[in-house]
């Protein structure tokens, strides 16, 4: 009885756990396919043109499609603290397509967010991204308070100090401590080549941040280059240790408060001191980084005339005041800041006074070098726009841009292509043993016979674009930037054209070309820029 009792409970716990089992295997089973059907969900906006560009006025459509049927809400906005544009929801068949249409009445960028329950994307445009100008005019004084910034900053001796940190073989890394304003201190990395010299150099300036390890040595660039390589800190602590009061003190409501006047006397500091080397060829001097690091990249360009490369990735820093005028403004949003810390008219008011002198747009004029710059239509944190604004006030020099569709706030390309620009535009080279790259970006040449002429009196104009120093035959276009009067291209739409002038005065032309060839398999494409100035009599 009680063996057949036990044997009839087994039974039955035999049962239980079968029926258990099968139950967790089908659980599983049927998570399986819903997490499947999640992951492979989506909605996907994008823009009905590749290239995502248009013209003023143009007409265009966000194109929405979604693997699930419903609700499907969008906005269009400059950036996420400017005013919302347009809004609206709609509902959306599975596999079909809907089309957002959309206009604008000025240039800039534009992003269109949609949602459709716990599905989103984005999608970037640019509105003619050329002509998109300064939203106020610099400082009178601008030129003046800097200088006295940098006489400020150099009647404090440096004193510098080296401490060895790394050696591989390629080089050898220091640590570099230098006295600064206030007494701070400014740290740094200094990478050296172990080859025979003289060597170009490169002054990187950091990304957002300051916690421990953020800035790291240059080694690696520095190795890619053949060039000597200085990573600097913003920061008044070790960079291996991190700083606890990073960014502090900072009075954005004062142009002598503000907390980048540390960072951009650190710059200039660096710069000095890379000059004062043996081993720098004293000439061949340039500038990198990405984000915060790219747009302090354009603040020393313009600061420093030094200064002979820029190569700048998502750049911060620029168009300060856009937000202002509800327009599109950079990382780190001073006017954004002000209003939800202070809330103050008063306060708005002297802050929009003071960022002008760390604007982007106002140091890029200043700089007469060659440029590449890496842009990213999505990115949200330092909306394309402003970056654009500062770069379109570069006219000195042939300008390389690196356009990415899809990209948010990174651009993948800026690791190693950042080289290859470099390497047109500066006598670097790879090391001996052959260890890294010697490719070669874009280049653009434009020529004329003569910069002088009379009024009537045809300039024959000619422009030339190589990739990998072979020439390639891209979609060209000359045009007026400046000048008194009306410049009359006979093939405006040709790399070799004729231009004829109405008035006398000083005119400044550009020439472009576009590389759009592999935009279908890479959601990428390059323009290239290059300026002449002409004098007419």
């Amino acid at each position: 009885m009680c063996c057949h009792s036990a044997d009839k409970f087994f039974t039955f716990d035999k049962t239980i756990l079968v029926n258990r089992f099968l139950s967790s295997l089908f659980q599983v089973f049927m998570f399986t396919i819903c997490y499947t059907q999640i992951v492979n969900s989506q909605v996907i906006v994008q823009a009905d043109r590749l290239k995502a560009t248009y013209e003023v006025g143009e007409l265009m459509n966000f194109q929405v499609t979604s693997s699930d049927s419903g609700e499907v809400n969008y906005i269009i906005r400059q950036d996420n603290h400017s005013p919302i544009l347009k809004k609206g929801s709609f509902y959306l068949e599975a596999g079909n397509t809907y089309n957002i249409p959309f206009s604008y009445d000025e240039p800039t960028f534009l992003l269109c967010y949609v949602n459709q329950g716990e599905l989103s994307d984005r999608a970037g445009i640019a509105i003619s991204p050329y002509d998109i100008a300064p939203v106020e005019p610099e400082p009178d004084d601008f030129d003046a308070f800097w200088a006295n910034q940098k006489a400020e900053m150099r009647a404090i001796p440096s004193n510098p100090q080296l401490t060895p940190h790394s050696s591989n073989s390629y080089n050898t890394t220091h640590k570099l401590v230098m006295d600064h304003l206030d007494g701070r201190k400014v740290y740094a990395y200094i990478t050296i080549p172990k080859e025979q010299g003289p060597f170009p150099a490169f002054l990187i300036m950091p990304s957002f941040g300051g916690g421990a390890n953020h800035v790291k040595p240059g080694s690696n660039e520095s190795a890619q280059m053949r060039a000597i390589t200085i990573t600097m800190s913003i920061h008044n602590a070790d960079p291996a240790e991190g700083d606890e009061n990073q960014y502090m003190p900072n009075d954005i409501s004062s142009r002598e408060g503000n907390y980048y006047r540390y960072a951009l006397m650190a710059g200039v500091r660096c710069i000095d001191y890379i000059f004062s080397l043996d081993d720098f060829d004293g000439q061949n001097f340039g500038v990198m980084g990405i984000s915060q690091g790219g747009g302090l990249s354009i603040l020393m360009s313009g600061l420093d005339d030094r200064t002979k490369m820029l190569v700048h990735s998502v750049p911060a820093l620029c168009q300060h005041n856009g937000l202002k005028y509800d327009r599109t403004s950079g990382h780190p949003y001073f006017i954004f800041k002000s209003r939800t810390t202070e809330g103050t008219s008063e306060h708005e008011e002297l802050t929009s006074n003071a960022i002008r002198y760390y604007d982007g747009v106002n140091f890029a004029k200043r700089y007469k070098g060659p440029s590449v710059l890496f842009l990213s239509y999505e990115d949200h944190v330092c909306p394309p726009g402003t970056g654009m604004a500062a770069n379109n006030q570069m006219t000195g020099g042939p300008k390389v841009i690196m356009h990415s569709r899809e990209t948010i706030h990174d651009t993948p390309d800026y690791q190693i292509k950042r080289y290859d620009g470099i390497r047109n535009f500066m006598p670097v080279t790879q090391n001996s043993n052959g260890a890294v790259s010697s490719n070669l970006g874009y280049n653009i040449t434009s020529t004329t016979n003569t910069y002088v002429t009379n009024v009537n009196n045809p300039v024959q104009l000619s422009g030339q674009v190589t990739l990998e120093n072979q020439l390639v035959d891209l979609e060209s276009s000359w045009e007026k930037i400046s000048g008194p009067g009306k410049a009359i291209f006979s093939q405006p739409k040709s790399s070799a054209t004729s231009v004829r002038f109405d008035q006398p005065g000083t005119y400044l032309l550009k020439y472009s070309a576009i590389d759009e060839r592999y935009i279908e398999q890479t959601d990428r494409w390059v323009t290239v820029h290059d300026y002449i100035s002409i004098f007419v009599e």
